[in-house]
């Protein structure tokens, strides 16, 4: 049985789905995961800005800085399979 991946992903289910995506070299699900998380934290991050909540800025941001590292795990590991190809 292969992972699940979600039908319609918020930020963390769809982070989720990117970290099973790329351990399973699916690095084209995992690059789409990555940009619906990215899109669902945008209009969080955007709701803060006339309310400024520093707990939630932080996970929000929290977040954003996991996708970035995810999206660099992610192109380091399929270059890596580009070269055993």
């Amino acid at each position: 049985m292969g992972p699940i991946y979600s039908s319609e992903p918020d930020d963390v289910t769809a982070f989720f789905d990117a970290v099973l995506a790329i351990r399973d070299n699916n690095f084209e699900k995992a690059q789409q995961q990555i940009d619906n998380a990215r899109e669902n934290v945008v209009p969080v991050l955007s709701s803060m800005l006339g309310d400024f909540s520093y707990s939630r800025a932080h996970r929000c941001m929290v977040t954003v800085q996991q996708l970035s590292e995810l999206e660099v795990s992610e192109r380091g590991d399929r270059a890596a399979e580009r070269k055993l190809n």
